[in-house]
C-alpha cells in the first residue's frame, strides 16, 4: 500500500514536533523515505502517491503561498495533515498513537466534564477500534518493513 510509508513519515514528523500537521518539502519527504523506509522514488512518483492518498482521504494537502511585492507569488512547501481516516489506517497497521491524539480523535476533551461513554454505551477506545475496522479493509499479508 503506497499510503503506509508516507503516512509513517508524516506521523513521525508530527510526533517529533508535537503538531498535528507538518510541511516538509518534496525533497525532504524523498530523503526521509529513503533513509528510514528504504524506499527510493523520484519526485513525480512521490506526487502520484501523494495524489492517491489525498484521493483516499488519508491526508489533507494545503498549498502555502505568500505574496511578495517584488517577486510576486512565492510558493512555500505544502502543509500536510493526517485525517481521522489516516490515523485509523495507522492504528490498523499497528502504529502506536499517543493517548492525547487518541482522545482528540475520539472526541474526548480535557477541559470539559468527561461523559465516560458514547451515546451507544461504548468507551472511546472500543468505538475507535470499531470505526477503524469498518473504515479500512484488512491489510492481508502486507507487512511493514
Amino acid at each position: 500500500m503506497k499510503a503506509t510509508p508516507i503516512l509513517l513519515v508524516f506521523h513521525a514528523l508530527n510526533t517529533r514536533y508535537k503538531k498535528d500537521y507538518c510541511w516538509p518539502s518534496q525533497k525532504k519527504i524523498i530523503e526521509l523515505l529513503a533513509k528510514y523506509r528504504g524506499i527510493k522514488k523520484c519526485r513525480s512518483t512521490l506526487n502520484l502517491w501523494l495524489g492517491e492518498i489525498v484521493k483516499e482521504k488519508y491526508i489533507i494537502r494545503r498549498r502555502r503561498i505568500r505574496r511578495d511585492p517584488q517577486r510576486g507569488t512565492v510558493f512555500k512547501s505544502t502543509m500536510y495533515k493526517i485525517t481521522r481516516k489516516g490515523y485509523y489506517f495507522l492504528i490498523r497497521c499497528g502504529i502506536n498513537i499517543p493517548k492525547a491524539l487518541l482522545d482528540k480523535l475520539t472526541g474526548k476533551t480535557g477541559g470539559l466534564k468527561n461523559r465516560g461513554a458514547f451515546s451507544n454505551g461504548q468507551s472511546p477506545k472500543s468505538r475507535l477500534a470499531e470505526l477503524a475496522k469498518r473504515a479500512l479493509p484488512k491489510l492481508g499479508a502486507y507487512v511493514l518493513s
